[in-house]
């Protein structure tokens, strides 16, 4: 599978991450939303429609969230206050299942990685 992953400087919407930086904050989930529709299209072959992208602003002490939820597969980005690059993703049942299988992380570089022996299932 190729996962083509060149191009998707993960690095540049998660670092650096200033608190109470609405400017910041913005950039990084329009940046984050673009990842994740990146690895929705590219990794797993998806089609709009087959998945949601979801973001939330949350309030200005946090980066918010942004979501990327399949019938099979929960992934979410959040900037961390210590600048962790981790991503949370984990299987699930369909996209009204909010809780699904075990939470596993990694970091953003590696989601393709990390998920790329799931695709089958997962798509």
């Amino acid at each position: 599978m190729d996962l083509k992953t060149k191009g998707m400087q993960v690095d540049r919407f998660v670092d650096n991450w200033p608190p109470y930086n609405q400017v910041r904050k913005d950039q990084m989930l329009r940046n984050a939303r673009m990842f994740l529709a990146r690895i929705a299209e590219e990794v797993l072959g998806l089609a709009k429609g087959q998945y949601d992208l979801r973001v939330n602003q949350a309030g200005p002490a946090v980066s918010g969230e942004a979501t990327l939820h399949t019938d099979r597969l929960y992934v979410q980005i959040s900037q961390w206050s210590v600048g962790n690059r981790t991503v949370l993703y984990r299987t699930c049942n369909g996209r009204a299942d909010y809780t699904g299988g075990t939470n596993r992380w990694c970091r953003c570089e590696q989601l393709p990685e990390a998920i790329a022996p799931k695709c089958g299932a997962l798509i």
